[in-house]
């Protein structure tokens, strides 16, 4: 069975090792800053707090109520005062979730594509799953549920079949 590999690597870089070893670059995800080196870009800078609230409000009013793996009660006051139950992984999870339910055009890769809604915040959380990884917490498995569904709703299914590599204990 694969197995995700974080232990041994360059900076900038993921590695997932099965079989054949596949590297994928973090570089288009990272900047530089030269008195800090490699960062991850804050997307909370550029993400209106009324378009995150937006979010949120869809993905609790139509995703929590059939797949209930956060609590919203918990989640929220934990965003408010940065809690156990809130990370900006399962934040930019959620929001990829929340933007397929809404119907700005602004949310999507491709605006004429209605599957890549939401895809920056996918993308985001797949990059800080990598950094997550080496802490996990039970925000890392509400994580893991809720960009596995982002990958069924966003017509990715094969995606979410490599859940179960990254954290087979679960």
């Amino acid at each position: 069975m694969g197995r995700l590999d974080i232990s041994a690597q360059a900076v900038g870089e993921l590695s997932f090792c099965n079989s054949l070893p596949l590297t994928v670059p973090l570089e288009p995800y990272m900047t530089t800053n030269p008195s800090r080196g490699p960062q991850m870009l804050d997307m909370d800078e550029d993400i209106p707090p009324e378009l995150v609230d937006h979010l949120l409000d869809l993905y609790f009013q139509w995703e929590q109520p059939w797949n209930q793996v956060v609590d919203e009660t918990l989640f929220r006051k934990s965003q408010g005062d940065n809690g156990r139950f809130f990370s900006t992984l399962l934040l930019n999870c959620i929001l990829a979730i929340g933007s397929r339910y809404s119907e700005r055009i602004d949310l999507r890769t491709d605006p004429n594509d209605p599957n890549t809604a939401g895809q920056l915040f996918l993308d985001s959380a797949e990059v800080m799953l990598h950094f997550d990884l080496r802490s996990p917490s039970i925000v890392t498995v509400q994580s893991l549920s809720v960009m596995a569904m982002a990958y069924v709703v966003s017509n990715i299914p094969q995606s979410s079949l490599l859940i179960p590599l990254i954290m087979p204990s679960c």
